[in-house]
């Protein structure tokens, strides 16, 4: 006998009459029914088979086994026939049978016993499931399912349900004869119908919720129906506490049933708001009840606050949460009793009860303000919550404080009330400045867990792609023998309905992006972002708290109150103490993260009394400045301290009051304490006052009227700067930062600076410590700078003028400097001639007037030289004035003996020789050694000098190679062998002597000393280039030769 024919055998004796004793029967048939579906496994035609040839028997077996509410055999069987029936999920035949299933199953809904209705209940869903899912013609043919017709009785039989809940609460609560014995007798013993059943009251919503989106049209016309039932259901009130021992299971399947209603309402609220828009208050009512009478059941109180949560998205039901927030705060209401309970649900029980109140906290009392500070106070800080919550926490303070702010707008409470809220807002300020702190304090180990959990993470990936790699070398070397094997013939591995592929684990490269450290990062940067933010609001809130007139007794003027107080001040210094560290949160790869930056120079720039600005600065400048040392991306808050700007009416655009007062204390503050960091140029500090500089230096030259930033301390600053660079052994940043501290005063704009400038002695004090720096220092660069700011003094003209001869030796430096200081030096000098007298000009050249013009008369230079066209004007300016200085006597250089330490005789055809002295190049080749080359960009033309030097020493010491000398070649060969050895024949040329060429007689003693002289330079400097390491491997050899050399003359007398 086949499989087929044996199913159909069995399925032929479940549509048998029932007769004493074939419920067991048919339930062992059954069971091997079942037994043989989990035998074919996953094979689909089996399955098929399967159930064609017993799902008609089993559907009117239902028929043969009449419904029960008495447990025994018939229960059994049914029930085991329900489940069976249940596994056709798994198949795709329920579609022909789609439609005889549904008719067999809605009659059970009404009449069986709860139990089965149940597994019932998850048929009907199945199959409205596999009708959604396996659609088998899209354009709009004919519903092989055909469920459409059994829509409307489930909603009928629902609101059965519904209205048999009331009928089944009054036989369990309100009938006297099951109260008079609670205690002894058990409730009941039988089943209880589907439709008085709690049970079904919970599982029959969530059905038509998933009708509703499939079957929409049909479920719309008929819901409304559900409405009434669900409201007087939700009404139910339980029995009053404490509840019986016996009636604990049917009070928590009431309000269970409860939740789950009122989770349809606000399914249907959300859908189809105009159904339920009349009962919102009953369903409001409801949940709020339910919070306070639901079982401690973990799965309930967390639906029923979920519930909560979701229908606050709605706005028209928000307002009616209003009366229940003071039930709301009591945690025992909240979440429960059960100590399990509390812990699980009190991270989503705050944050439900937090979006609540946001939405209804401009209808709080001041009471009630009150207890949700405190309540929530301790939110933010109570470790063991999540640090989501905690953040929603401390937006809800915020939100708190913009009420307090908004009901004092306009001076519509009375001063005392002002005074108690103002208050209330200092406890939300302390609240939050400790939170900060408590984030500061771990702001460092945070980021270090994090950066540690980020390289162990890259490591693991970098593992798992190895042992991937290794998997498919393995895989490689493996196919390839048995590709060899195969004839191409037999199955594949892909070909086994069973077959599992090897999988390698590139879910975790790509799935988990942050583990545990990381996300706490991520949180705690989003809590520090949250205060920042809150901070900047509440400052502002409490600087323009109160400024409007207050009321004064008759006769006296209204007052006005304006700012921080001092324990305001105090709590702000706190703020931003703890705050700085908690910018680190910010230094990574952020694309918000420059906002925050800003956002904490905004703490600043919104007080309403800038001398609370100032206060604040002055007190934390210093601790702002060390913090920027350690991030400096906290230059962009000072940036934004400085830069900040406000519209004027009628005007340009003007610097704020608050970044007036900030650029002031940094000033100050820098020239105070900080200047000595620029003796090393090369330290984070002294390029930290540099920038710092820089910032206060663009903001004067942005915003007009900016003279009183640096005024105060001008005079100070400027001293400050002259004495450290005269007594620092490296003054190129202090000089530095003089000259761009003048620079931005080069134009009219700084009225009284220049002022201050020119009274009393700053100036010719800057003026002769300048001179003194440029006649003493040895560094090229200081001298440079000191020349650049004596042409660029803060001062005017008129009042430059009687210090103009001892600034003309500058002008002489910087038009024989490099192009920079010649551009300067001409430019300058334009200017005095076009604006001075000549009768005060000339007198001011004076003794430098020789140096000018020289000077000057080298720049006279043809195109494309850039200075020789304004050179030349310059000239012409001064008319007949620049050839006077040919008169006086010229400066010729000094030579203590007159003849030549070297010199070549140069012979040209035919027969003409002159001298050519070689004193001027041998010294411009020790020049070129002297001088330091860090780079090597010179290095070829050292290499040179050195040769030419160590070839005319060889020649002035007439060295020979001696005549039994082995080495090949001539006498010049020879000698250049033994003095260079290892080198080779290519930077000399061997030269015969001519007879014919004039022989010279006995030396002069002045020769004799000039070339001595010459000799003992050229051995210094030879010996000197041995001690450099890119010159050695040519100087060292020749040097040890020549001394070798001295010694067997010494020797021989």
């Amino acid at each position: 006998m086949t499989a087929a024919e044996d199913y159909t055998a069995l399925a032929a004796a479940l549509a048998d009459p029932l007769t004493d004793g074939d419920a067991e029967a048919k339930l062992a048939t059954l069971k091997r029914l079942r037994e043989a579906l989990e035998g074919i496994g996953q094979n689909v035609a089996g399955v098929e088979a399967f159930w064609g040839a017993i799902i008609k028997p089993l559907l009117r077996l239902f028929e043969v086994l009449p419904p029960q509410l008495q447990a025994g055999p018939v229960h059994i069987a049914r029930h085991a026939a329900l489940e069976l029936l249940g596994k056709i999920h798994a198949s795709t035949a329920v579609q022909p049978y789609g439609s005889s299933i549904m008719a067999a199953i809605m009659p059970l809904l009404e009449t069986d016993n709860q139990e089965n209705a149940v597994v019932a209940l998850r048929i009907v869903e199945m199959l409205h499931k596999s009708r959604r899912t396996r659609k088998v013609d899209p354009a709009g043919g004919e519903d092989p399912y055909k469920l459409d017709a059994y829509v409307e009785p489930y909603i009928k039989f629902v609101q059965k349900v519904f209205e048999g809940i009331q009928e089944t609460y009054s036989s369990y609560f309100m009938d006297p004869s099951t109260a008079a014995d609670a205690d002894q007798a058990p409730v009941k013993t039988d089943y209880t119908r589907a439709i008085k059943s709690f049970q079904l009251g919970s599982e029959t919503p969530m059905l038509v919720m998933t009708l509703l989106g499939q079957y929409s049209a049909i479920v719309q016309q008929h819901v409304v129906a559900l409405v009434p039932p669900m409201i007087a259901a939700l009404s139910l009130p339980g029995p009053p506490a404490p509840v019986p021992a016996r009636l604990a299971g049917v009070v928590a399947e009431l309000k269970q049933a409860q939740v789950k209603i009122c989770v349809f309402m606000t399914y249907l609220l959300r859908v189809l708001p105009t159904v339920v828009m009349n009962h919102r208050a009953a369903m409001t009512d409801a949940l709020v009840h339910l919070l306070r009478t639901a079982p401690d059941i973990l799965s309930v109180r967390k639906e029923l606050l979920t519930t909560i949560r979701s229908s606050l998205q709605q706005s028209s039901v928000r307002d009616y949460y209003h009366q229940k927030v003071n039930e709301l705060l009591q945690e025992e209401i909240l979440l429960g009793m059960s100590p399990t309970s509390c812990a699980e649900l009190r991270p989503l029980g705050l944050s439900m009860l937090a979006e609540l109140i946001h939405h209804v906290r401009m209808k709080l009392s001041f009471p009630q303000l009150v207890e949700i500070t405190h309540k929530f106070a301790g939110v933010i800080h109570d470790t063991d919550l999540p640090m989501t919550v905690q953040c929603t926490g401390v937006r809800l303070l915020l939100n708190l404080a913009e009420v307090l702010m908004n009901r004092c707008d306009g001076g519509k409470a009375d001063p005392a009330d002002q005074e108690t809220y103002r208050g209330l807002l200092n406890v939300v300020l302390t609240t939050l400045a400790c939170k900060l702190q408590a984030v500061s304090r771990h702001t460092l180990a945070t980021i270090a867990g994090a950066a540690e959990d980020r390289v162990e993470r890259v490591k693991r990936r970098e593992a798992i792609m190895n042992l991937d790699k290794e998997r498919e070398a393995n895989d490689d070397d493996k196919a390839g023998p048995a590709a060899a094997a195969d004839d191409g013939a037999g199955p594949s591995v892909g070909d086994a309905p069973n077959a599992i592929l090897p999988q390698r684990p590139r879910q975790l490269l790509h799935g988990h992006r942050t583990n545990g450290k990381e996300t706490e990062l991520l949180h705690v940067r989003n809590v520090a972002h949250t205060l920042i933010m809150g901070f900047k609001s509440l400052l502002y809130t409490l600087s323009s708290f109160g400024n409007t007139h207050q009321r004064a007794a008759p006769g006296q003027p209204p007052g006005r109150t304006f700012g921080l107080r001092d324990d305001e001040i105090s709590l702000a210094l706190d703020i931003v103490t703890h705050v700085l560290p908690c910018m680190h949160l910010f230094s990574g790869r952020m694309p918000d993260g420059g906002d925050n930056y800003e956002t904490l120079a905004d703490m600043f720039t919104v007080l309403q009394e800038p001398r609370d600005a100032m206060e604040l600065l002055t007190i934390k400048l210093p601790d702002i400045f060390d913090a920027i040392l350690d991030n400096p991306r906290l230059l962009a808050t000072t940036h934004r301290l400085a830069d900040h700007r406000h519209n004027s009416a009628g005007q340009h655009l003007m610097l704020s009051d608050v970044s007036r007062h900030f650029t002031t204390v940094l000033a100050v503050h820098l020239a105070d304490h900080r200047l000595e960091l620029l003796n090393d140029t090369s330290s984070q500090g002294a390029k930290l006052v540099n920038r710092l500089f820089d910032q206060i230096f663009q903001v004067m030259k942005k915003y007009p009227q900016t003279d009183g930033i640096l005024l105060p301390i001008f005079t100070r600053l400027t001293r400050r700067l002259l004495e450290l660079a005269a007594s620092s052994p490296s003054p190129t940043g202090h000089l530095k930062l003089l000259l761009d501290l003048f620079a931005p005063l080069q134009n009219g704009r700084f009225a009284e600076i220049h002022t201050a400038c020119s009274t009393g002695t700053l100036l010719p004090d800057i003026i002769s410590n300048l001179s003194s720096l440029i006649k003493t220092t040895e560094k090229q660069l200081d001298k440079d700078l000191a020349v650049e700011i004596m042409l660029t003094l803060p001062s005017r003209l008129a009042e430059l003028l009687p210090y103009l001869p001892r600034v003309m030796p500058a002008l002489v430096l910087a038009l024989g400097g490099k192009p920079e200081l010649v551009a300067l030096g001409i430019r300058t000098l334009d200017y005095w001639i076009d604006s001075l007298n000549p009768e005060y000009l000339e007198p001011a050249m004076g003794e430098v007037t020789p140096d000018l013009m020289a000077n000057l008369w080298s720049h006279l230079q043809p195109h494309p030289y850039s200075f020789g066209s304004k050179v030349l004007q310059l000239l012409g300016k001064l008319g007949a004035r620049n050839r006077r200085w040919l008169k006086a006597p010229q400066q010729l250089p000094y030579k203590d003996n007159t003849e030549h330490g070297l010199r070549v005789v140069l012979t040209l055809q035919p027969a003409t020789a002159f001298l050519v002295p070689l004193d001027k190049c041998l010294a411009l080749a020790q020049d070129s050694l002297r001088r330091p080359d860090p780079g090597g960009k010179n290095s070829y033309y050292r290499q040179n000098g050195l040769q030419f030097l160590q070839s005319c020493l060889a020649a002035m010491m007439n060295v020979r190679a001696p005549a039994d000398c082995q080495l090949p070649g001539g006498s010049a060969d020879k000698l250049a062998a033994s003095l260079f050895p290892g080198t080779t024949r290519s930077w000399y040329v061997d030269v015969q002597a001519d007879p014919s060429m004039p022989q010279h007689g006995v030396k002069t003693k002045l020769q004799m000393q000039a070339e001595r002289s010459l000799v003992k330079s050229l051995v210094t400097s030879i010996t000197e280039a041995g001690a450099d390491a890119a010159l050695a491997d040519t100087a060292v050899p020749f040097a040890c030769s020549v001394a070798r050399h001295m010694a067997m003359l010494v020797f021989l007398g």
